[in-house]
């Protein structure tokens, strides 16, 4: 029993969540039972069992408890986690002193703002959605979230905000560029916060199905990876043109080190959304593996990466996002392997006379 094997078998164990009615979700832990049967062959066998019943534990536990939500009138104490839409109209995501997360319709008069704490009177009702085939599944997409209901507020006192650094960065900027007609794109690129793009913005983005591009995503968090990489290379040149000798100028783990540390500052920029920490568990792993000194294939880590991203958070089966990512991935590794840029530089030469 090998370690890619543990991680082709649990990623396999946990693909039933896709399918399975939610009463029958309690096969999982039967699953994960007959892994542990296998202890005497390789102890792999009872981490896996482990981690795919506590996987459908949580899973279950989860659809338990949006499915006991029923309609009522509350009033409780929440703080605004992420703003959606902030434009003709207001929606968010809120969580309560309890730890319950839940999708916000804002119907008060009292400013919504990012990171507040407010005391709500607002009207509960369970997770659902129109079922249209080949269209956006909104119940799919709140589940993926972690969000068990659903909530109109139609009352709201302000108590305050809890200040971090990122709130108050994004407030400052917000009011810096309040007289700019592109203000929302901005915020959007910056801080991955598309409440504040108006109508036409949002428009023209989804005409031209350019709309991933100002979401944060793995792409741009590869890409500050990238930066900050080429800026200590850069550094290193002028370090070593100084003092040829310097072990700061030498050291190959420096630049790897820089382009992850400002991938990780724009990963908290974004809010620490779902894909930017999806793509610094992966840059994490990589480095890791990198600084360990062992060598794996592309295919070797990209099986490893999607085990440990359904090991953190097994409702990523339920993401299209996590599909679109991990399956991008396979299309890069495939053409890498099968037409290297050596095999057309090969056919170009070739055509020369």
């Amino acid at each position: 029993m090998t370690l890619d094997r543990a991680c082709g078998l649990f990623c396999l164990a946990l693909l039933p969540i896709l399918i399975l009615p939610p009463q029958w979700l309690g096969l999982g832990w039967l699953v994960g039972l007959c892994f542990c049967l296998f202890v005497p062959r390789h102890w792999l066998y009872a981490v896996v069992g482990l981690l795919v019943m506590v996987s459908y534990h949580n899973v279950h536990q989860l659809r338990t408890f949006a499915e006991s939500v029923q309609a009522n009138k509350r009033s409780e104490k929440v703080a605004i986690l992420h703003i959606l839409k902030q434009q003709d109209y207001q929606r968010a995501i809120a969580q309560n002193t309890q730890g319950e997360r839940f999708y916000l319709n804002w119907q008060s008069d009292t400013l919504l703002v990012l990171n507040g704490r407010y005391q709500i009177d607002a009207k509960i009702r369970p997770i659902s959605a129109r079922l249209n085939e080949g269209n956006f599944d909104r119940q799919r997409w709140l589940f993926a979230q972690r969000l068990t209901h659903l909530a109109t507020v139609k009352k709201a006192d302000y108590l305050g905000q809890n200040v971090t650094l990122r709130t108050q960065w994004l407030n400052c900027v917000t009011h810096q560029t309040a007289d700019l007609s592109h203000q929302g794109v901005l915020l959007a690129l910056a801080f991955g916060e598309r409440a504040w793009l108006n109508g036409e913005s949002w428009k023209k983005f989804q005409q031209s199905a350019t709309a991933h591009l100002i979401a944060i995503s793995g792409l741009h968090i590869a890409l500050a990876f990238g930066v900050g990489f080429w800026l200590a290379k850069l550094g290193q040149w002028g370090i070593l043109r100084i003092f040829p000798s310097n072990l700061y100028g030498l050291s190959y783990r420096l630049p790897l080190v820089v382009g992850w540390l400002l991938a990780l500052g724009y990963s908290f920029l974004a809010g620490f959304s779902v894909p930017t920490l999806r793509a610094v568990v992966a840059i994490s792993l990589v480095l890791a593996c990198r600084f360990s000194r062992r060598h794996y294939t592309p295919w070797q880590m990209w099986l490893r990466c999607v085990a440990l991203l359904l090991g953190i958070e097994p409702l990523n089966l339920i993401s299209d996002s996590f599909w679109l990512s991990i399956l991008s991935v396979v299309g890069l590794i495939f053409w890498y392997q099968h037409f290297p840029l050596s095999l057309i530089d090969g056919v170009l030469q070739k055509k020369q006379p």
